[in-house]
């Protein structure tokens, strides 16, 4: 019988992140963490990182940077634990190419088929949790590209806030303008034609109409 492949030694996976393979917080002090614990541990990290995204995305003020620094980081372990997974596997194909090998000559056959069956076994199961980390990276990207319509949605929607707030400046500007103009005409009439009260009480009522409007434009800029 052959000796049994050691296994996955870590790696950086991840030269750009923090939290790598290679980093201590994959590693066992000393012992080497097994594929499957270190699938495990990604795997709870892409939930919990999923989670956190949908939380802030459910927030009544949801923060975009945070959600997509959240949905990074799940595809970054998705990344990472395919590359175990595909380690995983490149190392079963070579066990199951090397009982194949052995099965001809070796005097301890049931011994070897029961091993093989086990080794198949088990690939069948790493594949089908390969299938399930395939879905779940489908739909972080699509929950992404997501997020990436409702933020350029959302700049849209601030441009053209920023635009109808311009357009209000400008109109309180003009009715300033038409205010100080009023406020001279009626100057002069009070001086040249003190008789004429009712042309002065009209230009006192469009004075008065001109200055409501300033105060609401006011009140809706403020606001």
């Amino acid at each position: 019988m052959t000796a049994k492949t050691p296994p996955p030694v870590a790696k950086d996976v991840n030269p750009s992140g923090e939290d790598t393979l290679a980093s201590g917080k994959y590693s066992n002090s000393g012992s080497e963490t097994t594929a499957k614990e270190l699938m495990k541990m990604f795997l709870d990290e892409v939930r919990d990182s999923l989670h956190q995204a949908c939380t802030l995305a459910k927030a009544p003020d949801p923060i975009l940077p945070s959600i997509v620094e959240h949905l990074n980081q799940a595809v970054s372990r998705v990344r990472m634990l395919e590359s175990v997974y595909l380690r995983t596997v490149h190392e079963c194909h070579q066990e199951q190419q090397e009982l194949r090998n052995t099965w001809e000559h070796s005097k301890e056959k049931t011994k070897l088929e029961a091993r093989f069956e086990v080794v198949v076994t088990n690939h069948n199961l790493e594949l089908d949790r390969a299938e399930q980390s395939a879905i779940e990276t489908k739909r972080v990207v699509r929950d992404n590209d997501d997020l990436k319509a409702a933020k350029k949605d959302l700049e849209t929607k601030l441009e053209d806030q920023k635009n109808a707030t311009i357009r209000a400046g400008d109109a309180r500007d003009v009715l300033v303008k038409k205010n100080m103009d009023l406020e001279r005409e009626l100057a002069r009439l009070r001086v040249a034609y003190p008789a004429q009260q009712e042309a002065a009480r009209q230009a006192q009522c469009e004075k008065d109409a001109a200055l409501e409007k300033v105060v609401d434009l006011t009140e809706q800029l403020e606001a």
